[in-house]
């Protein structure tokens, strides 16, 4: 699990498959919008708008885990009027796509407001994940572009939403709010911050839509864009995924394999060698229901004990392989309850089936024959 998540993490994964990013203002935006929307291949696409800028923010609204992980980043935060000058970046969604990213909060987001992006991902000594900013309801930011602080635009911070919009990918040190068209064009188009156009695809076929717009754009019209395939490195880092999970659960299988062989070895040959014993109660009259129950308390007994020991040991070497990977990545102590719930079960169930298969032969003895067998 630690394992998977970490590669997963380092790897990262893009939440489109195409984006087009056109610099010229001067290219239609409707036209190549429309003509994405009408490609066979696009299942949904998504226009953006992406402005930079610096925000001003009370001392206060840095988190405790920021606090503790990061001085040296907040250090190199600017300070003016006991408020903190940072890089960031405002995403404009068209209505479509806005109104689907707010169905998560519980209220109506107005002309001037935005949406923090809470979740923050950053690589330092381990691996980050944590809210950089604690934000109160309807907390005052001001916005400006890079050139004059004091050509500002203020902004009410509304909610917190975990991730991302679809193609903006997790903020690391610079914040991201999310806003509607209405801000944009009524108070920051009017700004001296400018804004990046992109367009986020997604689709069944992403190498015939990259194919058909570059045609379209690019080798017709030499338009002002660049065309980046997201699905192609993604699959590149599925592959690499998938040779960690065969090595990873091949290791697991080859330890599963030898503790069964163990505990049926170690069973069946611990029954073998009481045979006589069993022969010698049968023959002071032990009946087949008395025989089945010796062996269940046995088995119950059996799985009981390895379980006392074992459980304690696993919970500790868990917490071993999590102080392992702190090294690589920050995250908290995971029980693997379901691990051992599977673990419990297929004690028991295979201690029995052993118990099972071994008495077989024993109830088909032949009591004298037993007893007087020189071999055992």
């Amino acid at each position: 699990m630690y394992t998977m998540d970490i590669s997963s993490s380092y790897m990262g994964s893009f939440n489109y498959d195409v984006s087009v990013n056109i610099y010229s203002d001067s290219v239609d935006l409707d036209h190549v919008i429309s003509f994405i929307q009408n490609i066979e291949e696009v299942e949904d696409s998504v226009a953006v708008l992406t402005a930079r800028g610096r925000i001003s923010i009370n001392q206060d609204v840095m988190s405790d885990y920021t606090r503790q992980n990061f001085d040296s980043i907040i250090e190199s935060f600017k300070i003016e009027n006991d408020q903190y000058i940072l890089d960031a970046i405002i995403v404009t969604l068209d209505d479509k796509a806005f109104k689907d990213y707010t169905k998560q909060l519980n209220t109506n987001v107005n002309e001037n407001e935005v949406i923090y992006v809470s979740e923050h991902n950053i690589r330092a000594d381990v691996m980050h994940i944590f809210n950089m900013l604690d934000f109160s309801t309807d907390s005052l930011i001001k916005m400006h572009g890079y050139h004059d602080d004091r050509d500002y635009v203020e902004l009410v911070v509304v909610g917190e939403v975990k991730k991302s919009p679809s193609g903006i990918q997790t903020p690391g040190v610079q914040p991201i709010f999310v806003t509607n068209e209405a801000t944009y064009y009524t108070t920051l188009a009017n700004s001296n911050m400018h804004a990046n156009r992109y367009i986020y695809i997604n689709s069944r076929e992403p190498d015939i839509v990259e194919e058909k717009i570059r045609e379209e754009f690019i080798e017709h019209h030499n338009t002002n864009m660049h065309i980046h395939n997201a699905a192609y490195f993604e699959r590149t880092d599925r592959q690499m995924i998938l040779l960690i999970s065969i090595f990873v659960y091949g290791f697991i299988t080859l330890i599963t394999l030898i503790g069964i062989t163990n505990i049926f070895n170690t069973i069946s040959t611990n029954v073998e060698l009481r045979r006589r014993e069993f022969a010698m109660l049968r023959s002071v009259g032990l009946t087949k229901k008395g025989f089945t129950r010796i062996l269940t308390y046995e088995s119950v007994f059996y799985g009981f004990v390895a379980l006392l020991f074992g459980l304690p040991a696993s919970v500790g070497v868990s917490y071993l392989l999590f102080k392992a990977f702190g090294y690589i990545g920050s995250f908290s102590f995971t029980m693997p309850l379901k691990a051992v719930l599977i673990c419990i079960f297929g004690v028991f169930a295979l201690i029995f089936s052993t118990m099972i298969y071994s008495s077989r032969k024993l109830k088909k003895d032949n009591i004298v024959d037993a007893i007087r067998d020189e071999n055992i």
